[in-house]
């Protein structure tokens, strides 16, 4: 049940619904942050990250997730953070982040770097 909480909170605070931007930034936001989730993360090249049991608790328990009245503060103020970036900058932070630039073009590393420092800013303030 805890995996449900801190998802819901997540998605709360991150308000979209496709999958692969939840799972990268939700990866973005646990790393940078320091805040450990019961999820394990996968290499997925140049489209980030991936998490098989999220997209499992997205499809399968969708309803419970939007129900879920019990909220992670810390997880729903992360989705927030993270909610300004578009996909391709989930992708390209995700995968800088566990990968640093072996799978962007250097144009997309660049970019990636300096989306982190914008929100690295944010987180710690």
């Amino acid at each position: 049940m805890e995996k449900l909480i801190v998802l819901s909170s997540f998605l709360k605070g991150f308000k979209r619904k496709n999958a692969a931007d939840i799972i990268n930034a939700f990866f973005i936001a646990e790393r940078l942050s320091n805040t450990s989730s019961p999820f394990t993360f996968e290499n997925r090249d140049n489209n980030g990250v991936d998490c098989s049991e999220i997209r499992r608790l997205l499809f399968f328990n969708s309803k419970e997730l939007d129900k879920q009245q019990k909220e992670e503060r810390k997880f729903h103020d992360l989705g927030k953070k993270v909610s300004k970036f578009n996909s391709n900058e989930l992708k390209w932070v995700a995968q800088y982040i566990r990968n640093k630039d072996a799978h962007l073009f250097p144009e997309e590393a660049k970019n990636a770097q300096n989306l982190l420092k914008e929100l690295r800013s944010v987180l710690d303030s």
